[in-house]
């Protein structure tokens, strides 16, 4: 035996060395895509009376923000969707923060729920509100947008009580020709943060959240995410770099976490949910992209909020 292996020992290696090659890339993937929990599977039961209000409330937000392309080629619709977007904010009782920039033809806009201790952790919730070139952006980003305008309604009793400090930011300037230049939003926005030392603890972009198809084939990734992905555009998506796979991972367990007809028979968060999604050992909804849990945790999973919304099925 020991004969065999001297003889043929360098062509062991050199199976085993391309094995390694093969399996390596391949071990790799899964580490970076594997999440917590699973899926929601079967029919969705009927939305209860506070989904069918939220739903509503939601589709005002789109229509009001995207009718019409709104960006820089578009001032007026631009600025159109800035005051709505201020209004709508301080209706809910924030004060609104404007951060002007691109010498006044853009502005991002902030409402910040201070937590209870100054010493908090901060979570940064934000979406952009301008939409690409000539398109309206029903979907990129009227969809984000109006989820976040509903987070501030569902979490604004929180002020002064929550474990975490919640920024929710709206950004301008996010589309080409815009996008990763020093006049996007977003860069904007952190970069003003970080001068005053207040560095977020975590950050969910609210982005693209109202495409839905229950067609086969009507989802497409590059290679080689087909092989991991559904090919039904019914499902919310958790993307995020490597450094933050522990919070994908918990935010998309907690999403899962609880089942869909749970939250059905509990007809929707009272004042006291959204009180204890702001403390320690909260779990979050599970459901898919027909009617969302939006579930934001923190990087150490001390906390979670959720929302439960109900997007319209539609183009972008």
């Amino acid at each position: 035996m020991r004969a065999w292996i001297r003889e043929h020992g360098i062509r062991l290696s050199a199976l085993a060395l391309v094995g390694l090659l093969f399996a390596l890339p391949v071990a790799v993937l899964m580490w970076m895509t594997a999440v917590s929990g699973t899926s929601w599977r079967g029919a969705l039961p009927p939305p209860t009376p506070e989904e069918r209000d939220l739903e509503g409330r939601l589709h005002g937000h789109v229509v009001a923000i995207a009718g019409k392309p709104h960006n820089v080629g578009h001032p007026e619709a631009y600025a159109a969707a800035a005051a709505y977007i201020e209004r709508t904010l301080a209706g809910q009782g924030h004060a609104v923060l404007r951060q002007p920039f691109d010498d006044g033809h853009a502005v991002n806009l902030e409402a910040v729920i201070e937590p209870a201790s100054p010493g908090a952790p901060t979570l940064v919730v934000g979406a952009h509100y301008d939409s690409a070139f000539t398109a309206p952006g029903a979907n990129d980003n009227g969809s984000g947008t109006a989820a976040l305008l509903e987070l501030g309604r569902l979490l604004g009793d929180l002020r002064g009580r929550a474990n975490v400090r919640i920024r929710l930011a709206f950004f301008a300037n996010e589309e080409p020709p815009f996008f990763k230049t020093d006049r996007m939003g977003s860069l904007v926005y952190a970069l003003a943060l970080a001068e005053k030392g207040q560095k977020p603890d975590a950050m969910f972009s609210l982005e693209t959240m109202g495409f839905y198809r229950d067609e086969r084939g009507s989802q497409h990734y590059p290679f080689p995410l087909a092989q991991l992905y559904p090919d039904t555009g019914n499902f919310v998506a958790f993307v995020g770099p490597v450094s933050a796979r522990p919070l994908v991972r918990r935010a998309t367990g907690a999403f899962r976490a609880v089942p869909l007809s749970a939250l059905s028979h509990a007809g929707g968060y009272s004042r006291q949910d959204r009180l204890r999604a702001a403390r320690p050992g909260h779990r979050g909804a599970g459901a898919d992209a027909a009617r969302l849990a939006l579930t934001l945790a923190s990087p150490d999973a001390t906390w979670c909020i959720a929302l439960v919304m109900r997007m319209e099925k539609g183009p972008r």
